[in-house]
């Protein structure tokens, strides 16, 4: 960018001293020209920074579900298709039902043997010959065991893992004979929910405040060369990950804290139509964002982010 202001001043003095010599060459004019284009450079550069903010750190991002086994199991099938559409309920992987199908049927078995003495018990109190004790025991046994029934049910049902929505899975490395264990911190599929995706650009805090929601955006995107899309700004987040805090036993305090100023995440929504490229979550791109302000510089930065685009042909992150 700088190199191209520079060029573009050069330009212009060799136009007045050499070609048309509108002015002399001597110690005053070179002195006087150098600090007009310094100043020139300068208050372009602090004005596009601040009005026409340009950033590299800009790219699609996705919300993605981890899947994690609610049960035990040795995985015997897994039927999913990477990358293709799926359903919400589809089958993701199965778990050897087994042990759980041989709980389901023990407790069945025992909660079939309470209930028949609950209904004895009962008949001999009505009778006057039985204990009422023995009508709570095996009253509380009966739903006992229903609840543990009710939860190895939920087991059984748990070694068949489903697609939590509509969406797709990728990269998938799972394969029949692996171990699934319910454990978070190990998911064994990454599921991508469908219409989650969103592009996201970050811009220095300097820029924050002339940025507002429905400003004109351009993006250059490093997978489409030579092109530019046209958006506008959705919204500016609240929020920066350098001001997380979670939850914790002991006061906070900034001493002992790296200080990183971090940047402003802004999210574009497009108003050109993207379908017809190849644009994976994760593609990267230069965003400008146009803030209305110093309407004269303006075409200046959309000069260099079509040269940017250009040079993309040769030059990719």
């Amino acid at each position: 960018m700088i190199e191209l202001l520079i060029g573009v001043y050069g330009g212009i003095l060799w136009l007045v001293f050499k070609k048309f010599k509108l002015l002399p060459v001597n110690t005053w004019t070179m002195v006087g020209s150098f600090l007009v284009g310094a100043f020139t450079l300068l208050f372009l550069l602090l004005m596009m920074n601040m009005y026409q903010p340009l950033t590299k750190d800009s790219r699609f991002m996705a919300a993605t579900t981890p899947i994690v086994a609610e049960v035990r199991g040795k995985v015997i099938e897994v039927p999913v298709t990477p990358n293709t559409p799926l359903k919400g309920g589809g089958v993701l992987f199965k778990i050897d039902p087994d042990q759980y199908q041989h709980k389901v049927i023990a407790i069945e078995a025992q909660l079939g043997l309470a209930r028949t003495r609950l209904q004895q018990e009962t008949d001999l109190v009505a009778q006057g010959a039985g204990n009422q004790y023995e009508v709570q025991r095996y009253d509380a046994e009966v739903k006992r065991l229903t609840a543990e029934l009710d939860q190895a049910k939920i087991d059984l049902d748990n070694t068949i893992v489903r697609a939590p929505t509509d969406g797709y899975v990728t990269q998938v490395s799972l394969r029949p004979g692996m171990m699934a264990v319910p454990m978070p911190f190990a998911p064994l599929m990454v599921f991508v929910p469908d219409d989650q995706d969103y592009f996201v650009a970050a811009f220095r805090q300097n820029s924050l405040q002339a940025i507002d929601p429905g400003d004109e955006v351009e993006v250059s995107f490093d997978a489409v060369p030579g092109r530019i899309f046209a958006g506008k700004v959705k919204q500016i987040l609240p929020i920066m990950s350098e001001g997380q805090v979670t939850a914790s036993g002991q006061l906070r305090n900034l001493e002992g804290v790296h200080y990183k100023p971090g940047r402003v995440l802004v999210q574009v929504e497009f108003t050109d139509d993207l379908s017809a490229y190849k644009l994976p979550v994760g593609a990267s791109g230069t965003t400008v964002v146009y803030t209305g302000e110093f309407h004269a510089i303006q075409i200046v930065r959309m000069v260099i982010l079509r040269i940017k685009a250009w040079e993309k042909y040769v030059f990719s992150a």
